[in-house]
């Protein structure tokens, strides 16, 4: 399918998002090595902005973003997902109900340890077996995802540290973001917004340094398509 311009322009606006959040080399259409995908634009960098906006040297990290333009640009990339996805937004929500997310530790709302005598601890204690269910019934769904989904293999592999969904604001809903992704709105000018922040996935070092590999064949591709010549033997 050919790329439309709307599609083209976003990845330009996103490689120009990671190059102001710091990150030294960022390709589009970079080659992953887990599951033969190919992603709309990747960012290394082993710099990160200091509290006045300057470059210091940092561990080393690298950022994906996903351009989606349009609803059936989005369900390609989560095809049979749907329903699943829809359930594991209604668990979520659940949980955000209980102040816990599918990781967090629930926060309760008294801090006292509750005593043989404490009716509280009936209460407290049927919570969280509430929560320890939703959070099976999340696991669970994660693994059905995994062989559905390339947002969800990106995210169980953790292909980048970071992986951001960019598209135009209001086209991706809260519930619709995929486990382990971060949202960035498009207003339509040369701005990313942050709306939902991505996770720090701790990516393999060596995932990064393949990263790198990508962003570095992705630039070569750009710059000298139909550039090579014949061999020659070096005398």
């Amino acid at each position: 399918m050919a790329e439309s311009r709307a599609h083209r322009v976003l990845k330009e606006v996103a490689g120009g998002w990671l190059k102001a959040q710091g990150f030294v080399a960022v390709g589009d259409e970079v080659h992953l090595p887990a599951g033969g995908f190919r992603v709309d634009v990747a960012g290394w960098s082993d710099r990160s902005l200091d509290s006045w906006g300057q470059p210091v040297r940092a561990r080393a990290q690298t950022a994906i973003i996903e351009c989606k333009v349009s609803r059936s640009d989005l369900a390609r990339d989560s095809q049979h997902a749907a329903p699943l996805l829809a359930h594991r937004a209604k668990l979520t929500r659940e949980l955000r109900g209980y102040h816990a997310g599918p990781g967090r530790a629930l926060r309760k709302a008294c801090q006292d340890r509750p005593t043989l005598f404490d009716a509280r601890g009936t209460v407290v204690g049927s919570v969280q077996r509430r929560i320890r269910r939703l959070r099976l019934e999340l696991v669970a769904i994660d693994r059905r995802l995994k062989g559905r989904s390339k947002f969800a293999k990106m995210a169980w592999w953790r292909a980048a540290d970071a992986l951001w969904l960019a598209a135009p604001a209001g086209l991706v809903h809260r519930g619709d973001l995929p486990a382990g992704w971060g949202l960035l709105e498009w207003d339509g000018d040369q701005m990313l917004r942050v709306a939902v922040g991505a996770p720090d996935l701790e990516g393999a070092e060596r995932d990064r340094r393949r990263m790198l590999r990508g962003i570095a064949v992705s630039g070569t591709r750009v710059r000298w398509a139909g550039k090579s010549q014949l061999a020659l033997p070096i005398p």
